[in-house]
């Protein structure tokens, strides 16, 4: 973990998004818990989970390790290159490895990630989340697709849970998160919704055809 650190903070000093240790790197060589967090304006929540720790879902993070996590990303983003909002989405590759947390602070536990969180009903509680090693999971996938709750390519296994009821219609943004592009009318026509994972066709059709 201390060599991935070290060669993430290495190649970040490029200052720019585009020159950073690969994102499946991460996931292929370190630990992680059986969560996925994301950041909103009112901090960090559990926006994905195993099924076994699902109740889980959509808690605020206190503490991880007894460490708050903003004084943590502030101590992450010298591991990425590119503007601050890049290294804050991407922080999360760091908070859900208890590896990487231990390297950086060795009185954080190795084996297990120690989450303080709060419950939407505004009930705190502690959770022990166990290491989970790089081949028992799924690799690294664009921090706004997590959102989504159509299982994701990379995801290994049926059991892990979204935060977002799968029935529920979609705002244009998280539909298809498998697929490399997307694209919807809006507002009685007028207007053209288009995302670009990757500017490339796929199996299901050519990007010129789908746009």
């Amino acid at each position: 973990a201390q060599l991935v650190l070290g060669a993430a903070e290495a190649v970040a000093l490029a200052g720019n998004g585009h020159t950073n240790v690969n994102v499946d790197e991460w996931r292929g060589m370190l630990s992680s818990a059986p969560v996925r967090f994301g950041w909103f304006a009112d901090g960090l929540f559990v926006i994905r989970a195993r099924a076994a720790d699902a109740a889980l879902l959509g808690a605020r993070v206190e503490t991880i390790d007894g460490l708050s996590p903003a004084a943590l990303d502030g101590e992450i983003r010298r591991y990425f290159g590119g503007t601050p909002e890049h290294a804050h989405a991407w922080s999360v590759l760091v908070l859900e490895s208890p590896d990487a947390l231990h390297a950086m602070h060795p009185d954080a536990p190795e084996d297990r990630l120690v989450l303080h969180v709060t419950d939407a009903n505004g009930s705190e509680r502690t959770a022990e989340l166990p290491a989970v090693q790089p081949k028992d999971t799924f690799g690294a996938s664009v921090p706004g697709r997590l959102l989504s709750p159509i299982p994701l390519n990379v995801e290994k296994g049926t059991d892990w849970r979204a935060l977002l009821d799968s029935n529920a219609e979609l705002p244009p943004s998280l539909r298809e998160p498998r697929r490399p592009f997307h694209s919807s009318t809006l507002a009685g026509g007028r207007a053209l919704y288009l995302h670009l994972w990757q500017v490339r066709d796929d199996d299901g059709s050519t990007l010129d055809a789908s746009i």
